[in-house]
């Protein structure tokens, strides 16, 4: 665990496999931290790659998961910071223990409060847009990205509540291509570069979007129909 937190620091340059070798020489572990880092760099590219990949192409189809996925994982956080707060020293599985409860509790408060889950859900999506935009390190630039990923939040959850199909569809193809993009340039060399990065990016949000379109109804329509 030790040698790992060490790691980490390093990977921040890492942008594709190759970049692995340069690790080496930096890092006193040498081959063997190279080793291990690729591994980390790997895992984590591949999980990443597929749940963009899954979002991207069925973010419509598979939105009560990913309501229920978020309402999770926001429990899981406020839960578990929470109770690390209020205690001196919880243990970790206290900690871990508490975050599962409010993330489970949360989780399927969303999949029931159906309208509110797609506002965060979308609105979230449109926040992590935002973060991948080129603003640069200056303070200003990033309270300027801090209030847009703010308005973007509000606007994409709106939107998503009164437009859900059309809304959902966009925002879910657009953050998982980007995503999927940023993943692919880690495993496959040729698309390190931003270009073909970017690239990729446009052609998996084409695709997302005319995929989900034609393989999906508004449920809204569906409800009519029924009743």
């Amino acid at each position: 665990m030790e040698q790992l937190q060490q790691i980490l620091p390093y990977l921040e340059n890492v942008k594709n496999l190759s970049d692995l070798s340069h690790l080496a020489e930096q890092f006193p572990g040498g081959v063997e931290t190279a080793k291990i880092a690729g591994q980390i760099v790997v895992v984590a590219a591949v999980i990443a790659l597929v749940l963009s990949l899954l979002q991207c192409f069925f973010g419509y189809k598979m939105l009560r998961f990913w309501v229920a996925l978020i309402g999770f994982l926001l429990g899981f956080a406020v839960g578990s910071g929470v109770i690390a707060g209020i205690m001196e020293e919880p243990s970790k599985i206290l900690i871990a223990l508490v975050g599962v409860t409010a993330g489970a509790f949360l989780g399927i408060l969303a999949f029931k409060l159906y309208v509110v889950g797609v506002f965060i859900y979308c609105g979230l999506l449109g926040a992590a847009i935002v973060t991948l935009l080129p603003f640069g390190e200056n303070e200003s630039l990033q309270k300027a990205q801090l209030i847009l990923m703010i308005v973007v939040f509000i606007a994409a959850g709106v939107l998503a509540v009164i437009f859900q199909r059309y809304v959902v569809v966009i925002v879910s193809a657009a953050a998982g291509g980007i995503h999927a993009a940023n993943a692919l340039s880690l495993l496959v060399p040729e698309l390190s570069d931003r270009k073909m990065t970017a690239a990729a990016a446009v052609v998996l949000i084409i695709l997302g979007v005319a995929v989900q379109l034609l393989t999906t109804r508004d449920r809204k329509k569906k409800a009519r129909k029924k009743d």
